[in-house]
């Protein structure tokens, strides 16, 4: 399997996650399959410190079809017991991030943040969705001012830290920066548990991992996975971040 190293998830992902040819399974854990090639998830260590509130919306009919059934649901946090996995992502060049799913990139502002419970017959998974109103769009099928739901590879509170979301994990309300989420498709799916959910059926994007597919602005600067980009390691501000991502989807 070449160089790419494929990574653990609480209640999610394990080290048997394989192509959909592969066999072997197990109870209590799960795999996401995006068949464009190849897939990619995340998940890891997790320490639980403080768990802030987060305002979780009514489930409707105008919500996507896994709120409808009720097999997703809104909640304010996660438990504060999740089990502790250890993990690596798996490998890419900095080519293979732009180019391994084609996935959209633009800039924007997150509007709304809310963690979220996968029920999959008794197995749980933590993540969230983030809305991001977009502000300028570098490549996808999306307009200037549009707002996009992208399912985040983990649940967001503010003491929660998790190797391989390091990142992602800092978003809050407000935060603003640059994402790169995959548009999801009938054939991208989670399965867990022997249970199959279509990844759409949750929301119409999602981050790869944790570390690689986002660039936030913050008090600090600009904070994204700097050893995984050496080109713009020492980058201060987004406009060096666009620049070199316009480069990089030439």
């Amino acid at each position: 399997m070449n160089r790419e190293t494929l990574f653990e998830s609480i209640s999610m992902l394990d080290e048997d996650i394989l192509e959909r040819s592969e066999n072997k399974k197990r109870r209590n854990s799960g795999r996401i399959i995006i068949t464009l090639g190849t897939m990619a998830a995340c998940l890891a260590l997790i320490f639980t410190l403080a768990l802030p509130s987060i305002n979780k919306p009514l489930e409707s009919a105008s919500m996507p079809a896994a709120f409808q059934s009720g097999i997703a649901k809104y909640i304010e946090s996660p438990p504060t017991d999740l089990p502790f996995t250890k993990a690596d992502l798996m490998w890419l060049s900095q080519e293979d991030i732009f180019n391994k799913w084609n996935t959209a990139i633009f800039s924007g502002t997150v509007t709304k943040l809310n963690n979220i419970v996968i029920s999959f017959k008794g197995d749980k998974a933590y993540r969230a969705i983030a809305e991001i109103k977009v502000d300028n769009i570098f490549r996808g099928a999306i307009d200037k001012g549009d707002t996009v739901s992208v399912l985040l590879p983990c649940p967001i509170s503010g003491g929660m830290l998790m190797t391989g979301t390091e990142i992602i994990s800092q978003l809050t309300l407000g935060s603003t920066g640059i994402f790169m989420p995959i548009e999801y498709d009938g054939s991208a799916y989670w399965e867990q548990n022997g249970y199959t959910l279509k990844l759409q059926d949750v929301a119409p994007y999602g981050l790869a991992d944790g570390m690689r597919f986002a660039f936030l602005k913050s008090g600090d600067g600009i904070l994204f996975a700097r050893d995984m980009y050496p080109v713009i390691s020492e980058a201060k501000t987004l406009e060096e971040i666009e620049n070199y991502i316009r480069s990089m989807i030439k």
